[in-house]
């Protein structure tokens, strides 16, 4: 009895001797497994880092293949939608205090040809004004932008963008812009406060200079006011009479909104909306934008 209790014992010493080399072989094989991995990630982080820096250097060749007027272009475009990415300050004509609408105004005038062609409108002045209106008769103001596609035409940059401008309807808007629908005070209900989202693709052209010298705006504008009232019959009766085109340029300026509201106060500085800014300077240079943008 005693020699079977001394083998079984025997075996139980074997069978921990046994689980216990595995565990030492196992906990080996997880210490090397961990090792491997760190290496890999090592490995990993130099291909990271090399690939990065090879990136940098097909960026530069890029750029210079595509040329120093295309290069340009497509800052000026991607920083366009950034300085007025919350629209301007409509106060801007009469208080010139305004830092930012002035560094707004300044880009604007030196990204753009003083003759620069915007639906059937010539000057920089057309696209200012419209900034100022669409930020006074809009509780608020933020533009989108969802894509830039860089072509050339005859030797120049054309930029095609698309996005969305996110307009947050109030009463004034409907005053100002659908002064007709004024009337119908459950339409007034459904609109005012409500943000419209204004789906757009546009056309910037540049010279060889690099100024922009035509600006084409395409909005959806009836499938946003679609969206926000649900029921075509409705947007037929906002566009009936309404100041805003269909190409979403507003017809009716400042001085006339305001002559509305207390006979003269806020005016758009730049007569009427075809008016353009005389200037006999030379076109703007590279350092021109980056000395407003510092």
């Amino acid at each position: 009895m005693q020699r079977d209790t001394s083998k079984h014992e025997a075996r139980l010493c074997a069978v921990r001797r046994s689980n216990s080399e595995r565990a030492r072989r196992y906990r080996h094989r997880k210490k090397e497994a961990v090792e491997l991995t760190l290496d890999r990630v090592e490995a990993l982080r130099g291909e990271i880092a090399e690939l990065g820096v090879r990136r940098q250097r097909l960026l530069l060749r890029a750029e210079r293949a595509l040329g120093a007027p295309e290069s340009h272009a497509a800052r000026l475009v991607h920083e366009y939608f950034a300085v007025f990415r919350r629209g301007v300050d409509p106060r801007l004509p009469a208080d010139r205090n305004s830092a930012g609408g002035a560094r707004q105004e300044a880009f604007l005038r030196t990204m753009a040809h003083p003759a620069v062609a915007f639906g059937e409108h010539v000057g920089v002045a057309t696209l200012i004004d419209q900034w100022r209106r669409y930020s006074a008769f809009h509780a608020s103001v933020r533009l989108e932008l969802s894509s830039v596609a860089l072509h050339s035409l005859d030797g120049c940059p054309v930029a095609a963008t698309s996005g969305v401008m996110h307009l947050r309807y109030s009463r004034t808007t409907l005053e100002k812009l659908f002064p007709h629908v004024l009337v119908h005070e459950p339409l007034v209900q459904r609109l005012v406060g409500r943000e419209v989202r204004l789906r757009y693709r546009d056309v910037m052209y540049f010279n060889e200079r690099g100024q922009m010298t035509r600006y084409e705006l395409m909005p959806d504008l009836i499938s946003a006011l679609l969206d926000a009232v649900g029921s075509l019959s409705d947007v037929l009766l906002l566009l009936g009479s309404a100041q805003i085109a269909q190409d979403a340029v507003i017809r009716r300026s400042l001085q006339d909104a305001d002559s509305d509201d207390d006979g003269g106060g806020h005016t758009s500085g730049s007569g009427s909306p075809t008016s353009s800014l005389a200037s006999n300077s030379p076109p703007p240079s590279i350092m021109d934008i980056q000395f407003i943008l510092s």
